[in-house]
């Protein structure tokens, strides 16, 4: 988040929110990221995230962003990506619910629909297994996004490249922003 102020004052930023199309075609990305031990001495790490609101031709608004010290001690990089994602993962739920309240009047329609993106390759094949995480604190982190998906309030998580992660400069200091800033401009 450093990184991402510090360029916004060197260089002046406005968040725009262009036309996104039809409320009922609308969809939720989630971006969600770590960085493992990077404050306190090693005994604390980062979470951050972005959710976009996402419209016909692949048009997008930023819609909630954080950046956080994770309050729990993660054991590693994998922990603490799937803190970021999980709690990513609430608040997108909760923002797909309104939308969708907002479309039909209903409180108890399904959330617009969902997608999360972890740059966490071990985090991924964690939620595909039927095997049993080994780091027991993880355990129902895992099991509460593997929930998630099975109930269908998230479609999908996905694996991206961390080149292409836009929360990575919500949770390292020396992260290139250029594509969170092309993405908010």
């Amino acid at each position: 988040a450093i990184v991402v102020m510090e360029d916004a004052k060197k260089n002046p930023l406005e968040i725009r929110y262009g036309k996104l199309g039809n409320l009922k075609d609308l969809s939720l990305d989630i971006y969600a990221d770590a960085s493992f031990g990077g404050v306190d001495k090693g005994l604390k790490s980062t979470e951050g995230f972005i959710i976009l609101l996402r419209g016909e031709n692949d048009k997008c608004s930023p819609i909630s962003w954080k950046s956080k010290i994770i309050t729990r001690v993660c054991k590693s990089a994998k922990s603490a990506e799937t803190v970021a994602l999980e709690n990513a993962m609430d608040s997108a739920i909760g923002i797909g619910r309104q939308l969708r309240q907002i479309q039909t009047g209903s409180v108890h329609e399904k959330p617009a629909p969902i997608h999360a993106f972890t740059d966490s390759a071990s985090l991924v094949e964690s939620i595909r297994s039927t095997k049993q995480v080994d780091e027991g604190s993880m355990r129902l982190h895992v099991e509460r996004i593997k929930d998630h998906l099975q109930s269908q309030n998230i479609e999908t998580v996905t694996w991206t490249s961390t080149d292409r992660m836009l929360a990575d400069p919500l949770t390292k200091i020396k992260a290139d922003t250029t594509n969170l800033i092309t993405v908010l401009r």
